[in-house]
């Protein structure tokens, strides 16, 4: 993958764009329960590009939620945009 060029600006992004993560009954999710692009923005977004920390919301292993990310180049631009500081969170 190649660095973005030095005058890249990320988007911002802002918490009215995710929907709420829903609760959980569970301790670790079932591999037969797949993971939503909706919902694994917003453990994202929550845990400002954190892997280990958005997968830990979803209760899934942070190798399953890369798998994820790789695959939706939605997920991909917003993990880029948290790294580069470009995910306010609101007041």
């Amino acid at each position: 993958m190649s660095q973005p060029s030095p005058d890249f600006k990320p988007r911002e992004y802002d918490a009215s764009e995710f929907e709420p993560l829903p609760f959980y009954p569970f301790d670790e999710r079932s591999l037969s329960l797949p993971l939503d692009v909706d919902e694994c923005a917003t453990a994202i977004y929550l845990s400002h590009g954190d892997i280990g920390a958005a997968a830990a919301l979803l209760k899934v292993s942070p190798a399953r939620l890369n798998r994820v990310v790789r695959a939706s180049p939605r997920l991909m631009r917003l993990k880029a945009a948290a790294a580069a500081g470009g995910v306010s969170r609101a007041p």
